[in-house]
This record gives C-alpha cells, sequence and structure tokens, in this order.
C-alpha cells in the first residue's frame, strides 16, 4: 500500500488474493494485517491507517474472505505506509508488533 494511489495497485491485490487463499486452505486460521503508517505527504492524505484499513477490508470481503477472520494491527510509523499480512493458525500467537 506504499502508493501515492488512492486504490489498491494490481500488486497489493494480487498479494492480497493470495494471503486470502492461503487462509481459506488453512480454515481455522486468522488473517492479521499489519499497518504500519507512513509520515511522507502520501501517508498521511491518501494512504493512511483508516484508509488502507478499509481498502483492503472492502478487497478481501468483496473476494469472499469472512470478515471475522481478518484483524487489523496499527505497527510504529515508518517513513512510507508498508503493511505485512499473516496466516496465524488456531493455537499460534498472533504477531507481536513494535
Amino acid at each position: 500500500f506504499a502508493n501515492a494511489e488512492p486504490t489498491l495497485t494490481a500488486d497489493d491485490k494480487a498479494r492480497l488474493d493470495n494471503c486470502m487463499i492461503m487462509a481459506q486452505n488453512t480454515p481455522d486460521s486468522q488473517l492479521y494485517v499489519v499497518i504500519y503508517p507512513g509520515t511522507d505527504r502520501a501517508s498521511r492524505t491518501r494512504n493512511t491507517y483508516a484508509r488502507v484499513s478499509k481498502r483492503s477490508l472492502d478487497y478481501l470481503i468483496k473476494r469472499g474472505m469472512d470478515p471475522s477472520r481478518i484483524k487489523y494491527i496499527k505497527g510504529s510509523t515508518r517513513t512510507r505506509t508498508a503493511y505485512e499480512i499473516w496466516i496465524v493458525p488456531v493455537g499460534a500467537e498472533p504477531p507481536v508488533v513494535q
């Protein structure tokens, strides 16, 4: 999501699609999206934590992902907005974010 586009890029969509498929192949897993808010201009206007999380959530739901299996975590700031996606199986610890 670290781009100046107000919508998801083809690369972002491909990454989300791949993670969604992996999560669906592990039925009881949770999908964690860690978003690191950026401090550059695009990150403070178009790619804010709220906008990035909403765009990705809307996309995943539209593609068939159960929203109850998606968790968002706000990470520490970076120069540009960035994200990580974790697929966490049942019984495993969720990602620790600093």
